[in-house]
């Protein structure tokens, strides 16, 4: 006897596939949220509100994975793995909202999840090009230092097909002086304005941690603060971004000590966006960065690629920064301006996990290769 011949295929072909096998036409709709299946994981739940929820899906005919402490309450909180089908959470959802201990709340989370939050940065790839107005960045300092130069090179970036380009006037490259924030300044007002009346259309972000040079960003026109502090290094960034309609990039830049990195990392943005929240700095004006090369070790730089799907999987815009990162260099072992083709090539993998925005210097060469994979993933 022959063996049998199997596939895996996406979820997102569901309904195609049901009609492939015959299935009724009239019920492709109703069928599809049997046969999707969901896996999430929740973050520090209560024992009671573990134990609640694990009953709640045995319930609903699916599981969830919680502490083995949980049922003793000897553990203080417990990561959850959640997994169902669409139907089998929906009806875990009617349930919760029913429930105590705040579980109404994980019922209305979940919804959202469940329904596809919508937000800024979809539809393709965004390339955010880089202009560095300093004399010490990695890999282009001095370059675009004269006003002139500077300009040029935005139109330029412009040109080769940035949606963003992103200005930075102190270098945060690792083991870089810091610079006073006058001098930051000095260097951003007579380029900043110039951009903007020239360029009237385009999205100018600029990257800063200092509050006094994004206020004063946001009033020559920036439309985004790039913080790679994540507004940890400026205590009154959070301020300037509340009294102000600019979207922040929040990157979480903490050294992680352990073997978890991609859930220290989550960790630490979700605290920076309750921050955001609680200072009245709307979901949708906020980026998630995962901060590739900032107080990470060549290992969590690959495992947070590696991971970017998950995420992406947050529901909120995320940017990856990897252009000439030291990481590449090690992985190909090569110069910081010879690593392109790498760049490019991490750069479209990172595109079909979702990431929206791709930070790069080489702004022509990411939009050729995105723009032939955007045909695949959008149209």
């Amino acid at each position: 006897m022959e063996d049998f011949l199997i596939k895996n295929f996406s979820q997102n072909d569901i309904e195609k596939e049901l009609d492939f096998v015959g299935f009724d036409e009239a019920y492709l709709k109703t069928a599809s949220n049997k046969f999707v299946s969901n896996l999430y994981k929740i973050y520090s739940l209560t024992p009671i509100q573990a134990v609640i929820l694990k009953q709640t899906a045995l319930s609903c005919g699916t599981d969830c994975a919680v502490h083995r402490d949980v049922v003793t309450q000897t553990v203080e909180k417990s990561d959850v793995i959640l997994f169902g089908t669409n139907s089998q959470i929906k009806n875990i959802i009617k349930k919760l909202y029913i429930q105590p201990f705040g579980l109404k709340i994980l019922a209305k989370n979940l919804e959202e999840k469940l329904s596809g939050a919508s937000k800024k940065w979809i539809g393709k790839t965004y390339i955010m090009g880089i202009l560095n107005i300093t004399d010490n960045s990695f890999s282009d300092g001095g370059e675009f230092f004269e006003k002139e130069k500077a300009l040029e090179h935005f139109s330029q970036l412009l040109s080769d097909g940035a949606d963003i380009v992103d200005i930075g006037a102190e270098s945060t490259a690792p083991k870089s002086e810091p610079i006073p924030q006058e001098a930051e300044l000095e260097r951003l007002e007579p380029i900043l304005p110039e951009c903007r009346k020239l360029f009237p259309k385009t999205i100018i972000s600029v990257d800063t941690r200092n509050a006094l040079t994004a206020k004063s960003a946001i009033g020559m026109g920036a439309d985004i603060i790039n913080d790679v502090s994540g507004m940890m290094h400026d205590e009154k960034m959070v301020e300037v971004l509340t009294n102000s309609e600019a979207d922040i990039v929040l990157t979480f830049d903490d050294e992680i000590k352990t073997e978890k990195t991609l859930d220290e990392t989550i960790k630490g943005l979700m605290r920076r966006v309750e921050l955001c929240e609680q200072n009245g700095i709307a979901r949708n004006r906020i980026i998630l960065d995962a901060g590739l090369g900032f107080n990470k070790t060549f290992e969590q730089n690959i495992e947070l690629i590696k991971n970017a799907s998950e995420l992406c999987s947050l529901d909120f815009p995320v940017l990856y920064g990897i252009s000439r990162k030291s990481f590449i260099q090690k992985i190909t072992g090569l110069l910081p301006k010879e690593t392109e083709e790498a760049n490019i090539s991490i750069g479209a993998y990172l595109a079909t996990q979702g990431v929206n925005i791709l930070r790069v210097h080489n702004v022509k060469g990411h939009k050729i290769g995105l723009n032939a994979l955007d045909k695949v993933i959008y149209d």
